[in-house]
């Protein structure tokens, strides 16, 4: 592959708002590590703070890499300064690190070129400072009435976070988003996602981003990390799993006697392109990204345990790249947190490997001057090395004074960088370094920097050409589907799965007539919608001890289930070379465990403010009443499992898959970005398999309450939203997975191919200053028919050639609008009028979010391969018969054979998705017509027969029904009558 040159980079860091002041601080051998203060949460932090480990609602430390004095100037961005005014920091970081990188390549003021730049992002999706603020009245409202009632007290009130009531809705959305406002702030193009690979995560973003540049999707690209959650759960999380030094001590990585990381927070950008052109465009290379190895630890000792085999593994893979032998690196940049297990695990992995070579480079880790950045860890250590290179100065690992290793090592007393020391190349004109990653869970990076002072003119390589992927396994859990027999049983009936809402679902909430009020539900009533009532865990298969299930993520629990299945349907074994996609976003009850914090200090204010005297006992007593209404005391399990990336991790080491695992959040078109990025993996060969899946418990009190300020929930007829007795979105949530394998591969294994993905096609509508009240960006019909013309060309069929035509139909009016209309000019009525069926798999199992494009992508491929079209059940009619005139679609409301039309070889689909962040996708998807075995389980237990007749006459065809009649009541076979029917047919 062509290398990729950095020709742009900045960062956010602790004591440092620009590149600069992280260099100066890095030269002047500055911690910028100090205490947490009432500046970062608002609150006095001393309030969770107990030094003693263990105790519930405490940490036990506040040290960590803050970003102070920094303000945001939300001029200049082609987003409103008041809209991006009300974001979390989590936007307005990332927002001013991407423009400032952008700045530094020289390209901020190209709109063509930035027409045409991506940006990936690694993020965590945890609460947010803003978060917290958007959901805290949600908790309090219910809370409130209760505590009055326990104190006799009408007049008392919870005190509140500071700008509780100013916080945008779009907070809510901590975990995709950001990268699209981004995108849209400065006019990028369609291609943004965040992503968890935890520690690893920014240089996952790079190697992405690479995939982007090598098939010339992208021409440039923005790659990068961020951490940004709210402080104090990351310190009750670290604290939960005991990571930090004891005693408020600080960090001191690659020092024997260091015991726990420092958590910080910041961002780091690059900006990405192919080496030739930038060379061919005179800019300026810092360094080119000539190997980069992801790896997963796979089955280890502990999921939280790093495993040697898989970082070993990510080295092999870079220098196998980038065709080097390890003894050229002159500095690695180690991960190296600070925490014993870590650093020895990597120390070790770091001998095995570059040991066997001879090879002993300079050493050091950037963590030691501004603690541990998580998700945006590695991006401190890519523009450290960056910086390095450029100045010929390796700076000084700080707070050393008992160097790890022995003089025999790789890493060794004398090649950890305990001074400032002069960049040395083993070269004389390249430098090279590498950069490791290793992340909770087991997710591992190494990336290979050079720097070459003769600028070499290289030709352009032609586009990476993407592979056709066939499905080869799947499964589902939506509503009351508890598997994919289940689920294709539903689709072929149209049967529907809205229930009234489970009881201790909500938890009571759904009793506060006055909350649901607030929040625009339909007669103050939890809606009917097709929940999930529960499901079963096998605890040994999942690995996970009994008495951990109650405590674990839902989503993480669910999402297990339906992976373990797919990966069986498609008939993976353990060890396989196997890659774990997952589209998700943060679970919204995730915000329970702060409120359970908060409650403390509120309720110590509220009663101050109220004058209301308790003693200490009691004042004690009532906490604990109240703050285990919310949620039950949290233990490490819990902390694990909202952590997104642990559910990819986990089906990971389940399996002993070592491929790239991570997760990818992106609203409603999760799915189909993901499928995309699962494609690059295919072509580049970095997998053999790829397993996607997508899971949103969408029905969620906070999910449902959030959404239904946006948009109107249904109160009509549960069908397809287009039908004129639809009024709104209807609740849906579940998971979905899916096995993708090289469509050739396929097909040489002889694998069952329930459908071949031939298309994936994006479009973006950027927002403008008027249209930012329930969406980033105005629903455009020209938009949807952009992807649907751009998915015909790539797919290279016509319009004519789908058959079926899977809509996203959410039920919110602008959407459905501008689909309608933008699907009707893509596709155009033929000669033969009615030749395309649409639907949506709403009908059956409601609106599920994040999980939406899955659950139509099985669907779909399920059709497909059983040869039917599938029925809308409840279906009355459009709402506009006009606007359908001389269209091509039509609604069927029983399920009928698909056939085949004469003109075609194969029964071809498509289908449609919108996004809440502008964003529109299609998808072409068809049947491998040299499919033999198409047995259905379902259909199976009860099965169907065709009896083919024919007559002359109206008197001969009413003889042919009798004479058929009789057959059937005489006790006759039916699969053989049908049979012979037909062979009489034919001759």
């Amino acid at each position: 592959m062509e290398k990729i040159a950095i020709i742009g980079f900045s960062c956010l860091f602790p004591d440092a708002k620009n590149a600069e002041e992280f260099w100066h601080n890095l030269i002047e051998q500055t911690d910028s590590t100090s205490e947490l203060s009432i500046d970062e949460i608002g609150i006095e932090p001393t309030i969770f703070y107990d030094s003693e480990k263990g105790k519930a609602d405490k940490v036990y430390s506040l040290q960590g890499g803050f970003v102070r004095n920094f303000k945001f100037d939300g001029s200049g961005y082609n987003l409103p300064a008041s809209f991006l005014q009300n974001l979390d920091d989590t936007f307005k970081w990332s927002l001013y690190a991407a423009k400032q990188a952008l700045q530094n390549s020289g390209y901020l003021e190209n709109k063509s070129v930035l027409s045409k730049c991506g940006v990936l992002l690694g993020s965590l999706s945890l609460p947010t400072k803003s978060s917290n603020q958007l959901f805290e009245p949600i908790y309090q409202q219910v809370l409130k009435p209760a505590i009055r009632e326990l104190l006799q007290q009408e007049d008392f009130d919870l005190a509140t976070l500071p700008n509780s009531e100013e916080t945008s809705f779009y907070n809510a959305m901590i975990s995709g988003l950001p990268a699209a406002i981004v995108s849209q702030a400065l006019s990028l193009s369609h291609i943004h996602f965040c992503l968890d690979a935890a520690c690893s995560s920014p240089l996952y973003a790079a190697r992405l981003a690479s995939h982007y540049l090598w098939t010339h999707k992208a021409d440039l690209m923005l790659a990068g990390g961020i951490s940004c959650a709210d402080p104090i759960f990351i310190r009750m999380l670290f604290s939960g799993i005991q990571g930090y030094p004891e005693n408020n001590d600080i960090s001191r990585p690659l020092d024997k006697s260091s015991r726990g990381l420092l958590t910080s927070e910041g961002v780091g950008m690059l900006v990405l392109k192919r080496y030739s052109d930038a060379v061919r465009d005179g800019d300026r290379i810092y360094a080119s990204i000539v190997g980069n190895g992801l790896s997963n630890d796979g089955r280890g000792k502990h999921l939280l345990s790093p495993n040697p085999k898989g970082q070993t593994l990510a080295f092999e893979k870079a220098y196998s790249e980038a065709q080097l032998n390890p003894k050229a690196i002159d500095y690695i940049e180690c991960h190296a947190t600070g925490t014993l297990l870590g650093d020895s695990t990597e120390f070790n992995s770091v001998e095995t490997f570059f040991g066997k070579y001879g090879a002993t480079p300079l050493s050091g880790s950037v963590k030691s001057n501004i603690g541990h950045l998580l998700t945006g860890a590695a991006s401190a250590s890519l523009i450290k090395v960056l910086l390095s290179m450029n100045k010929g100065i390796i700076p000084t690992t700080i707070n050393i004074t008992n160097p790890i290793g022995c003089e025999d090592n790789v890493i060794s007393p004398s090649r950890i960088v305990t001074s400032p020391t002069n960049w040395h190349s083993k070269s004389a004109s390249i430098k090279r370094a590498a950069v490791s990653a290793f992340g909770l869970g087991g997710t591992n990076a190494h990336t290979i920097l050079e720097q070459n002072k003769n600028t070499q003119t290289v030709e352009p390589s032609f586009p990476l050409k993407s592979i056709k992927m066939a499905i080869v396994g799947m499964d589902a859990l939506f509503g009351g589907c508890d598997d994919l027999d289940a689920f294709e049983g539903s689709i072929y009936q149209g049967k529907q799965h809205f229930i009234p809402l489970p009881s201790q679902r909500w938890h009571g909430v759904e009793k506060e007539t006055e909350l649901l009020k607030k929040y625009n539900l339909p007669d103050a009533k939890a809606p009917i919608g097709a929940y999930i009532s529960e499901f079963e865990i096998d605890t040994i298969s999942s690995k996970i001890p009994p008495n951990e299930l109650e405590k674990i993520n839902k989503q993480q629990l669910l999402m297990l289930k339906v992976a373990e299945r797919a990966l069986q349907d498609a008939g993976i074994k353990e060890g396989d070379n196997v890659a774990v996609l997952i589209a998700t976003e943060a679970e919204f009850s995730v915000h329970q465990l702060q409120q359970r914090w908060n409650l403390s200090w509120e309720i110590k204010e509220g009663l101050n403010t109220g004058a209301i005297p308790l003693s200490s006992d009691k004042i004690n007593k009532l906490e604990t009443i109240v703050k285990d209404g919310i949620h039950q005391p949290v233990d490490s399990s819990e902390f694990v499992s909202y952590l997104t990336n642990i559910m990819a991790s986990r089906i990971s080491s389940i399996w002993d898959f070592t491929a790239p695992v991570f997760t990818i959040s992106a609203g409603e078109n999760s799915t189909f970005k993901v499928l995309e990025v699962a494609q690059n993996l295919l072509t580049t060969g970095e997998a053999d398999a790829v397993l996607v899946g997508a899971v949103d418990l969408a029905g969620g009190m906070e999910n449902v309450l959030l959404r239904s300020k946006i948009a109107t929930i249904n109160t009509g007829v549960n069908t397809l939203s287009y039908d004129q007795k639809a009024n709104g979105w209807t609740v849906g949530e579940g998971a979905g997975a899916v096995v993708l394998k090289r469509h050739e591969v396929a097909k040489q294994e002889n694998k069952c191919i329930y459908a071949v993905i031939d298309a994936i096609s994006f479009t973006q509508k950027n927002a403008t200053k008027n249209d930012l009240q329930s969406r980033l960006g105005s629903t455009d019909a020209n938009a949807v028919n952009s992807a649907c013309q751009q998915a015909f060309e790539m797919a290279e069929i016509k319009p004519s050639e789908i058959s079926y035509l899977e809509v996203f139909a959410s039920g919110i009016p602008q959407e459905d609008e501008a689909e309608i209309n933008g699907l009707l000019r893509a596709y155009p009525s033929g000669a033969n009028k009615l030749t395309c069926a649409i639907g949506s798999v709403k009908s059956n199992i409601g609106h599920t979010y994040v999980a939406s494009g899955i659950a139509s992508l099985i669907k779909t491929a399920l059709c497909l391969y059983y040869r039917y079209i599938p029925a809308t059940p409840k279906w009355t009619g459009v709402k506009d018969i006009k606007k359908w005139e001389n269209s091509p679609f039509y609604v069927v409301p029983e399920s009928r054979p698909w056939f085949l039309n004469p003109e075609t070889n194969k029964r071809t689909a498509a289908i449609n998705s919108i996004g809440i962040d502008g964003t529109y996708a299609h998808l072409i998807i068809s049947e491998e017509p040299n499919q033999q075995d198409r047995s259905s389980r379902f259909l199976a237990q009860m099965p169907l027969h065709l009896f083919a007749i024919a007559a002359n006459n109206r008197n001969d065809l009413l003889q042919q029904i009798d004479n058929l009649q009789n057959v059937v009541d005489s006790g006759t076979s039916l699969k053989k009558a049908a049979s012979m029917t037909l062979l009489i047919i034919k001759t």
